[in-house]
């Protein structure tokens, strides 16, 4: 496969961000249980995009081994990253949601209505094409890389925390 050390690096660097975001995350709060339902969240969403990402760079190389077929083992893991990427849409939705309603929404709305939905959904629709047309590498490393550009921005929203609103 053409494309197993691009898919082995994403693998890698995905395992990087999830451990060394979640121990940033635990030396700034000190204690999990005093972080606030926002920080929870928030490294919830680091940790299910990292490990996304690193499930999605080994899928096609496990498939591909199995079934000897480039094309096909990269249309079944765009199949499944197009539905993954669905689901993450309406999960994110419905945290957004609850936490909406307990009073402490995201810190930065407008990234997360405006940016991550919309690029979200456009990727998805991407996965699919690529499933349904060109069964291609390029597509799916634009999906894995979304994956993983979230959680970065997720990181960065914990290290640049938003400026306090003045009364």
């Amino acid at each position: 496969m053409a494309a197993e050390p691009v898919l082995l690096a994403l693998a890698q660097v995905a395992v990087v961000a999830v451990g060394f975001a979640s121990i940033f995350r635990l030396f700034s709060v000190g204690n999990l249980s005093a972080a606030t339902a926002v920080e929870i969240a928030g490294l919830r969403f680091i940790v299910d995009h990292g490990i996304a990402s690193f499930f999605f760079s080994i899928l096609p190389l496990v498939l591909f081994y199995a079934l000897f077929d480039e094309r096909m083992a990269i249309g079944i893991s765009s199949g499944l990253l197009y539905m993954a990427l669905v689901l993450d849409m309406i999960l994110n939705c419905r945290r957004l949601v609850l936490l909406t309603q307990a009073g402490s929404g995201p810190r930065r709305p407008n990234v997360f209505l405006y940016v991550f939905f919309p690029v979200t959904f456009v990727v998805a629709l991407l996965c699919a094409s690529n499933l349904v047309f060109w069964r291609a590498t390029g597509p799916y490393l634009v999906g894995i890389l979304w994956l993983l550009a979230n959680a970065f921005i997720q990181f960065l929203h914990f290290v640049y925390p938003p400026p306090e609103e003045s009364s």
